[in-house]
């Protein structure tokens, strides 16, 4: 018997080409990476993120998660968690496993409809879905209340941007004389001060010099970004007259500004100029009155003449980069994209925009990148690169739209990832300074799941980094499905894909430490017996819970299948006969782990038995669960402590095949790390082809 080994001592990720590179899968579902021995585990499961044990509290009225963001500040010390179903924008109270309600009467999203999008700014959380832009603030929040005020909620989240026009500061009149209760002037009215060689006040001290004065108010918001200025106000006038040469100080009402405001700044003309300058800020949003005693010699700053109300109140998407904040015009401007001065993400100029042209379509979408914006548009790819005020737009991809914003994030070593219309690309490359950009595709070896993409709804696709794991985690659905159906992971350590299925991902986000956090995408609707809210992918080995009786249980593990590629063994004309598979593994006890062999793409299978993961020629490894009738270890006296290295030899009879695989399935721990094929090789060849056949359609 001329039996012929082929060993593959290290597996690689999925590669549906033909043919595919050596060592590559056809399939390899729910596995992740093991660094310790550069193979791959199926220790896979996801487990509640609060820890309420008897129901799925707080979350059981809900259905689909909708939008999910962790927001982190002060390096992490604080972390919120906002997540937005049927219309409603909750804060989850980690302390108390509880909900605080930020905003109710959303739209609810579209099933076609991306997802809302969070950016993170200096003192605060922007969330545009083409409603309101609004912004969370955050700290502080008293986290161990079971419920809040909500006036504490009405200053933590506020509109973004100030959409309309300060009011006018309204001055006193002014007293000529120095007595407030001189006959015949009004209560209302502000008195001289001091003499005439003192410095403050307004005005000069030439007899019969004649004073016209007026004021602009602006607010500003926890950002330190400032809106636009008021409309001058009333004149503020009198005249010297002789012997009363004395400065004046000017008495101002002036109004509070909408919730998130923490300041406002007043600017005023010189004597004998038309020319606005800074007065003073006033550092709360509480005082109704200001006493304007500055000189015309103490005047700061010129006004700033530029500054607009918030040009896309109803944005729909909003990235950072290069230190401004870029929106798109919302649904009713959808080719316009529009950005804030630098530092102040809510402060906006009046000609800071661009108008999207050529055939790419709408906007759908932007992704920050370092100093550059990833514009997603219908049909073509743009890339806003530059400094303010001097931004540039420019095509990136014209052959390739994007229609799933959301899939876009920052991978070490690959720049930002992203789905477009035909593929998974990396952007690399500094965009500064002349340097070129490199745009590459990176889902070769999985276009087979790219172009099954439900193309109706891949606007909902979603992916995360988990750093913990080192995956690019893409979620999409397939097939028509109208749900995320799948995650296509890039282990971008190793530069391979693998899939995971049966996961309920709606949406997903990141902890500071690396872990995944997901929505649910069925949730309860009120059923107490349905797990429902958010949930945190580990290691656990269980896929979620079932209701047994009056409480929940663990479900069972996820499956993990690993199939290899076709295997020609040089050439797929000679018939090959598979004897056997040796599967390379560190055992984990006596976990059982089912083999198949196939043929030709599955036209000839042969089921093959089940084995443990033991040595077959040494004493059994003890473990600490019931079993094999020896091994069972003892609590403090068993000596095996360790995974080691084990070959399991299944016996797999397959004859006459021009390609031969194995498929793996198991729901049982297994760290699979290579693989060995035994074949007995034939002087056969693939006979000749079919005559056309006779054969009628049915």
């Amino acid at each position: 018997m001329n039996l012929t080994k082929l060993p593959v001592p290290r597996i690689g990720g999925i590669d549906q080409r033909i043919p595919a590179p050596e060592g590559t899968a056809a399939l390899m579902d729910n596995w992740r990476s093991d660094w310790e021995t550069g193979g791959w585990t199926n220790r896979l499961g996801y487990e509640k993120l609060l820890t309420s044990t008897s129901t799925f509290a707080p979350f059981v009225p809900f259905g689909r998660i909708d939008s999910l963001f962790c927001w982190s500040e002060r390096s992490a010390a604080l972390r919120w968690l906002l997540f937005e179903t049927g219309g409603v924008l909750y804060l989850v109270n980690y302390v108390r496993d509880n909900l605080f309600t930020l905003e109710s009467g959303r739209p609810r999203m579209a099933i076609d409809s991306a997802p809302a999008s969070y950016s993170p700014v200096a003192n605060g959380l922007v969330i545009a879905n083409g409603h309101r832009v609004r912004r969370f603030n955050g700290w502080p929040i008293d986290l161990e209340a079971a419920s809040i005020n909500p006036a504490v909620l009405t200053q933590a989240y506020v509109n973004h941007g100030y959409e309309l026009i300060p009011p006018a500061p309204r001055p006193w009149g002014v007293d000529l004389g120095s007595d407030l209760y001189q006959a015949g002037v009004s209560a209302r009215s502000t008195i001289a001060i001091g003499n005439e060689n003192q410095d403050r006040g307004l005005g000069v001290t030439s007899d019969d010099a004649e004073h016209t004065f007026r004021w602009r108010m602006s607010f500003v918001d926890q950002t330190g970004s400032e809106s636009a200025l008021s409309a001058p106000s009333t004149a503020a006038t009198w005249t010297n007259t002789s012997g009363a040469h004395y400065r004046k100080v000017v008495t101002l009402d002036i109004d509070q500004g909408p919730p998130g405001t923490v300041a406002r700044r007043l600017y005023r003309t010189q004597y004998n100029t038309t020319t606005f300058q800074f007065v003073v800020e006033i550092p709360n949003n509480v005082e109704r009155m200001y006493c304007d005693s500055v000189p015309g010699t103490a005047l700061g700053a010129e006004a700033p003449s530029a500054l607009t109300p918030m040009p896309c109140p109803d944005a729909r998407f909003v990235a950072q980069a290069a230190n401004c904040m870029f929106f798109d015009g919302g649904p009713s401007n959808p080719t316009a994209i529009f950005y804030s001065m630098p530092g102040t993400p809510a402060q906006f100029n009046e000609l800071d925009y661009f108008y999207v042209g050529g055939n790419g379509g709408d906007v759908q979408g932007l992704a920050g990148f370092y100093n550059s914006v990833i514009v997603f548009r219908e049909r073509q790819i743009d890339v806003i690169r530059g400094r303010y005020p001097d931004f540039t737009i420019e095509a990136l991809l014209l052959d390739a739209g994007g229609d799933a914003p959301a899939t876009a994030q920052a991978v070490p070593g690959h720049g930002i990832v992203f789905l477009s219309n035909d593929g998974v690309y990396a952007l690399t490359g500094g965009l500064d300074g002349g340097s070129e950009a490199k745009v590459r595709i990176i889902s070769e070896p999985i276009q087979g799941y790219i172009k099954r993409i439900n193309r109706a709804l891949v606007a909902k696709s979603v992916a995360v980094l988990c750093r913990r794991w080192k995956e690019y985690q893409l979620w999409v659905p397939l097939d028509g499905s109208h749900d995320l159906s799948i995650g296509l992971i890039y282990h971008y350590d190793r530069k391979e894909w693998t899939t995971r299925t049966g996961w309920p991902v709606s949406c997903v986000t990141s902890t500071p430490e690396g872990d995944v956090v997901f929505g649910h995408q069925a949730g309860a609707n009120n059923n107490p017996s349905l797990e429902s809210g958010l949930f945190v992918m580990s290691g656990s080995r269980s896929m979620g819970y079932l209701k047994s009786g009056e409480s929940f249980v663990a479900a069972a593990p996820p499956p993990s299948v690993y199939l290899s590629r076709l295997e020609p063994m040089g050439d797929s004309v000679d018939k090959k006969h598979l004897r056997y598979v040796y599967v390379h593994q560190m055992t984990t006890g006596s976990n059982l782990s089912a083999v198949q062999a196939e043929a030709d793409r599955g036209l000839v299978v042969n089921v093959g038995p089940s084995l443990a993961s033991q040595p077959a020629d040494r004493s059994l490894l003890p473990t600490f669960t019931s079993g094999l009738s020896t091994e069972v270890g003892v609590w403090d006296s068993s000596t095996w402590a360790q995974p080691v290295p084990i070959d399991v030899r299944y016996s797999v009879v397959l004859d006459g095949a021009g390609y031969v695989q194995f498929r793996l399935s198991t729901t049982n721990d297994i760290v699979m790390t290579g693989y060995t094929l035994g074949v007995v090789a034939s002087s056969t060849e693939v006979i000749e082809g079919r005559a056309a056949t006779t054969r009628r359609p049915t």
